[in-house]
């Protein structure tokens, strides 16, 4: 009996232990909650933040896409809690938006949402009950409200912007002098290139990155993300893109090469 008493006291004193550093720690990795105009957000890492509050009042609100010099990745749970806006617009920047944001929102009467593969809490509350949804076509938006049979409002299909072509300079009225070697019907003597044969070779398209998932030219939380809905089956991905998406080289894109691209975006590992 003596001696069960004395394994239990050890037990209880371990667990007690366990207790404060579990606690400690988490104290000590708590982030801190900035404010910013009508915002409150805290840092997920040196590019990205998370919004966890708003106070504005403005009947049509729209998310900016970045906060000083952060990206707006991610809309916390609960973050638009009981605003009185009418109308939200949603950036493309978001790749998340998190559990009863809208909840007490009660002149809420439409959401848009501007990225294809946001991320939407799978609840059927997540956006309230007679709140339309406007996106584009084919979207994790369209798909949401599809399922929950919620009214959808479509933007068309999403057109990936392209580069605008440099701008044409046009050719002046005034004819153009003849040089003097055409005045006097001398031949210009081919360059060395055209003398050779050798063909010019046009310059080579930027090479690809691993982790760059949707080929904009830098790894973001937006790659990891990408990987993590394919994983889900919320989208699929093609092969060139998956294989980018595979940072740990295994033949298979998974939910590891999501948290690798994390840790990188984060500075946590310096490559792949």
């Amino acid at each position: 009996m003596k001696r069960f008493l004395t394994i239990l006291l050890v037990a209880t004193t371990l667990i007690s232990m366990f207790a404060v550093v579990g606690f400690s720690t988490y104290a000590t990795d708590a982030y801190d909650t900035v404010v910013s105009g009508d915002y409150s957000y805290v840092a997920i890492n040196a590019r990205d933040i998370k919004i966890v509050g708003y106070s504005g009042n403005v009947t049509n609100l729209e998310i900016p896409e970045k906060l000083g010099s952060y990206h707006v990745t991610y809309i916390d749970d609960f973050a638009l809690i009981d605003s009185t806006f009418e109308t939200v617009t949603i950036p493309k920047s978001v790749v998340s938006i998190g559990a009863d944001v809208f909840a007490g929102c009660e002149n809420l009467v439409e959401v848009t949402i501007l990225n294809t593969n946001c991320e939407i809490f799978d609840n059927e509350y997540t956006i309230p009950e007679n709140v339309s949804i406007k996106g584009y076509e084919n979207s994790t938006a369209s798909a949401y409200a599809e399922k929950y049979e919620k009214t959808f409002v479509s933007l068309g299909e999403y057109v990936k912007p392209t580069t605008a072509p440099p701008i044409q300079t046009l050719p002046t009225t005034e004819p153009t002098k003849p040089s003097e070697t055409e005045a006097s019907g001398d031949q210009v003597a081919p360059s060395e290139n055209e003398a050779s044969g050798d063909q010019v070779s046009p310059s080579e398209p930027p090479e690809k990155v691993l982790g760059d998932v949707d080929f904009d030219g830098e790894v973001t939380i937006i790659d990891a993300t990408a990987v993590q809905l394919h994983v889900a089956g919320i989208i699929i991905m093609d092969d060139e893109h998956l294989l980018m998406g595979d940072t740990d080289k295994d033949g298979e894109t998974s939910i590891l090469d999501a948290t690798a691209i994390q840790m990188f975006v984060a500075n946590l590992i310096t490559e792949f």
